[in-house]
């Protein structure tokens, strides 16, 4: 009898693995095409490469920089997590670029998880960016409203240990998504290994929420820093020192603003576009777009804080001043402060 009643429990556990397979491959058929598209892969390729030269060129700037700023350490801290998500595009367009011949083969979970080696970098420098952005709100709101306390509370070593923090937050994520894989190890999966091999419907929409939660909180305390920033220059009267170095703080503010509106814009659209191509497997057009607008923030971002920056923005003039084209005859003076 308990022999029987072995055979029978395998036999339930064959049927409950062989259906979950045949949904997997029904959902995932007609948006194979958006793994599977070759010329997308080489743009995702090319795209994740720009995003980690520029990614690296901004650290390798601000770890050159002789003065410690708290801005510049939490925009290190975003940069880190761009190069992490630009490394893992890399490896895993080289590895759909590599299956394009191959057959797609159903696959355990657990093999997915040894495959997508991208796939941890990707999620701890998503988080590492979204929280480093909102940290860096926060620290130029403390600015504006006081110059002793942001010294006090933004130090380079808080900054540091706010990026560590980052860090922490984004692996305890990433060991959810590996026990998501490890409870349903039995699990099949197409070769090609979705990202929805990682994450129940349930984490797919806290994981969505709260990153947009975290890129909208951030303009909160970019519009109160702004108002404390307007006021406060009413009732103060600043010494000409004084003013020079805030004006300096308020260009950084400005190209800060400008920078999250455009990664705000480039975020949420795919974001929405994922939401939606999750319940209809069918647009697999719309999948490939937001993709792609998903994927091209990456070096965007770090290019925008590596110009927008008064103080990472004169290294490039440096450099582009070298060429022909870039020199120009005009004589500057630079006035540095801080």
């Amino acid at each position: 009898l308990k022999k029987k009643k072995r055979k029978k429990k395998k036999r339930r556990m064959n049927e409950t693995t062989g259906q979950s397979c045949n949904t997997i491959v029904e959902f995932e058929q007609n948006q194979r095409q958006a793994y599977t598209n070759k010329s997308v892969q080489i743009v995702f390729l090319l795209n994740g490469c720009a995003g980690m030269l520029i990614a690296l060129i901004l650290i390798i700037l601000i770890r050159k920089r002789k003065g410690h700023r708290a801005d510049l350490t939490l925009l290190e801290g975003c940069s880190a997590g761009t190069f992490l998500m630009s490394c893992s595009r890399v490896l895993v367009s080289a590895q759909r670029l590599k299956q394009l011949n191959e057959k797609v083969k159903m696959i355990t979970s657990v093999q997915c998880l040894a495959l997508r080696l991208d796939f941890p970098l990707a999620i701890v420098g998503e988080y590492m960016l979204h929280l480093d952005m909102l940290f860096l709100s926060i620290e130029r709101l403390f600015y504006f409203v006081g110059v002793e306390k942001h010294r006090r509370c933004f130090s380079v070593r808080n900054c540091r240990y706010l990026t560590l923090f980052s860090m922490l937050v984004a692996m305890a994520n990433m060991i959810i998504c590996y026990g998501v894989v490890l409870s349903k190890s039995n699990y099949c999966v197409p070769s090609y290994c979705p990202r929805t091999t990682f994450m129940t419907f349930t984490h797919f929409i806290i994981h969505l929420t709260i990153t947009i939660l975290l890129v909208t909180v951030d303009i909160v305390f970019y519009m109160i820093a702004l108002l404390v920033h307007h006021f406060r220059n009413k009732v103060q009267k600043l010494n000409s020192l004084r003013r020079m170095q805030d004006a300096k703080e308020r260009t950084v503010f400005h190209g800060m603003v400008f920078a999250w509106f455009v990664i705000f814009t480039m975020k949420m659209i795919p974001w929405i576009s994922y939401f939606v191509s999750y319940f209809n497997a069918e647009a697999v057009d719309l999948l490939v777009a937001a993709q792609i607008l998903d994927n091209l923030f990456m070096p965007i971002s770090s290019l925008l804080y590596l110009l927008i920056h008064p103080d990472l923005g004169r290294h490039c003039k440096a450099a582009l001043a070298r060429f022909a084209f870039f020199h120009s005859t005009k004589n500057t003076s630079v006035v540095y402060i801080g």
